[in-house]
């Protein structure tokens, strides 16, 4: 497990847990995240957000191959990313309470 973060929770603020980072995971991570009431907790296997559609789009207009990969360590100012390379299955108090106040 490796955790890319810019923050750690210090203003105590609500925990939000988001596992997988597929379009709505990202979307909910971005938009919990601008509101800075939430620190987020973003679990993914993988450490960027790949947008499958635009793929086909970027073979046409080159200037879209960069924007369709987006690293998950530039995705949120006020929580962090989780790299986890196996399959949520579970969460108990002890795995998010490392995942959420560890550094």
């Amino acid at each position: 497990m490796g955790i890319n973060g810019s923050q750690d929770n210090n203003e105590k603020k609500p925990v939000v847990l988001i596992v997988g980072g597929g379009y709505a995971g990202v979307a909910c991570a971005k938009a919990l995240d601008k509101t800075k009431q939430f620190f987020v907790v973003l679990i993914d296997r993988k450490s960027y957000f790949l947008h499958n559609i635009a793929t086909l789009r970027a073979t046409v207009e080159q200037d879209i191959a960069q924007r369709i990969l987006v690293p998950y360590d530039r995705l949120l100012t006020n929580g962090k990313t989780v790299l986890f390379f196996q399959k949520v299955k579970s969460i108990n108090n002890s795995i998010f309470l490392r995942l959420c106040c560890s550094s």
